[in-house]
């Protein structure tokens, strides 16, 4: 319902949440939902499928759904970690021999 919302007289203001919800499917016509909102919101209660998005309770969020983030950092770390493996501590390069160039 994001592309509605920005027309709705309730989210006026700049920092208006994205999407709003859950709300009860109360029925299924081809590729439209009819939802139970409520009276306040003063909606056409009928919207395509693309516009909405399936709930997910917070409480069952898993963990493997985090690790790809965490691996991400891992990964910038690991990069730092490679970027200042030839430097000292006053942040020169190290004098190592280079087969290559003998």
């Amino acid at each position: 319902m994001e592309r509605s919302l920005s027309r709705h007289a309730v989210f006026k203001t700049k920092l208006r949440p994205r999407l709003i919800g859950p709300f009860k499917v109360v029925a299924k016509k081809g590729l439209t939902y009819t939802l139970n909102l409520p009276k306040k919101m003063r909606m056409h209660p009928v919207f395509y499928v693309g516009l909405l998005k399936p709930y997910q309770d917070p409480a069952q969020v898993s963990v493997e759904a985090l690790a790809p983030g965490r691996q991400e950092a891992a990964g910038r770390q690991r990069v730092a970690e490679l970027q200042n493996a030839g430097r000292t501590a006053e942040g020169a390069a190290t004098d190592q021999a280079d087969p290559a160039a003998e």
